[in-house]
């Protein structure tokens, strides 16, 4: 069963591919700090596991170092121009991912793993900020009104599967995979949509058509949505109450695997947030998966903190995923149309044309 993971960074919008580049632009960034703060005044632990660096590998031996998070400089700091300072810290964030997915969830490492707000070609000057083998990465963006590229519309998805992940479409907020047989949209939706039902159903009805009105068997990333089950709903009343959508671990009640808490009498404790936002109090990062077609056995959250040093104002969200159990039916090559999608009224009329062109930008 293949484990999902989307996590997102902290980009400003008005700043173009590059801005958080730099180690104190990056810790200066308002939520960014926000979530570090709570993190130092709640005494948050890290569970620091063994890694490789630079290249995240399979499940390492060896003991997790409890680390406390810590406060982070100023960012006016001169000394903090270091170039390879958001390089580390980024790139050990993900290595941490990967590590904990192979001991949470049967030993897997992610079969894909999306990055959010972060632009980050192999090609950069000076490097990518997270260093995965140049063969699994795939940058999509999309231009400003200006022209230029802009961390917030930026995703960075790497995965080593081959033909079995495969890239459909990008837009302004999402990206669509299919892995195996399931179609997966990794989103980030803009602030100006999230917040208003029709908009987020409009959102979700664009991503369906661009796969040729096939629906989505899994949505995940940071929705910003108003409310804890806003995205399921929405979902479900864009497919007219056809297909039932859930969150695939509770936002309400979220133990991040990597933190623990040590109180001045008794033993560590989880950090029992109801929210993945900065101050813990939204559930913005989720996943939501169609009942019909998928069960998510196993997930878990990572925190912002992940090395003991904050390097986002998001929790990173795991998830394991596969085809639920349904009568057999007969098989078909993504390109082709399912009769009920070039009908369905909720999606609108659907081009019957052959395979979606892998075309994208870069």
């Amino acid at each position: 069963m293949p484990v999902i993971v989307y996590q997102s960074f902290n980009s400003a919008g008005s700043k173009v591919v590059g801005g958080s580049s730099n180690y104190a632009k990056l810790v200066a960034q308002r939520f960014t700090r926000d979530a570090n703060k709570y993190a130092v005044d709640n005494g948050h632990n890290a569970l620091v596991m063994p890694e490789t660096t630079p290249v995240p590998s399979g499940p390492l031996q060896g003991p997790a170092n409890l680390v406390p998070v810590t406060a982070l400089p100023s960012g006016n700091n001169p000394s903090l121009n270091e170039c390879a300072q958001p390089r580390s810290l980024m790139g050990s964030h993900v290595n941490q991912i990967w590590q904990h997915c192979s001991r949470e969830i049967g030993q897997q490492a992610p079969a894909i793993l999306v990055c959010g707000e972060l632009h980050d070609p192999a090609e950069a000057s000076g490097g990518a900020l997270v260093a995965l083998p140049d063969k699994v990465r795939r940058v999509v963006s999309e231009p400003s009104r200006a022209g230029k590229y802009l961390n917030n519309q930026a995703f960075t998805c790497f995965s080593d599967k081959g033909p079995l992940v495969e890239f459909l479409a990008s837009g302004n907020g999402y990206v669509v995979y299919r892995l195996h047989d399931l179609l997966i949209a990794f989103v980030h939706v803009p602030n100006e949509i999230s917040k208003d039902n029709q908009k987020t159903i409009s959102f979700y009805r664009e991503i369906s058509r661009n796969i040729q009105g096939r629906p989505l068997d899994v949505v995940i990333g940071d929705t910003n949505q108003k409310g804890q089950n806003f995205t399921a709903r929405a979902l479900q009343e864009l497919y007219g109450g056809t297909r039932t959508y859930e969150n695939a671990i509770d936002p309400a009640h979220i133990n991040t695997v990597d933190t623990l808490i040590g109180p001045r009498n008794g033993p560590y404790r989880g950090d029992g947030r109801s929210g993945t936002n900065a101050k813990a109090t939204e559930a913005f990062d989720v996943a939501v998966y169609c009942r019909e077609t998928v069960s998510c056995p196993r997930g878990f959250y990572i925190s912002q903190s992940s090395t003991g040093t904050t390097a986002s104002d998001h929790l990173g969200i795991c998830v394991e995923v596969e085809r639920a159990s349904t009568k057999p039916t007969l098989k078909r090559k993504f390109g082709d149309v399912a009769p009920q999608a070039a009908t369905d009224p909720n999606l609108g009329p659907v081009s019957k044309r052959g395979k979606f062109s892998l075309d994208t930008h870069q």
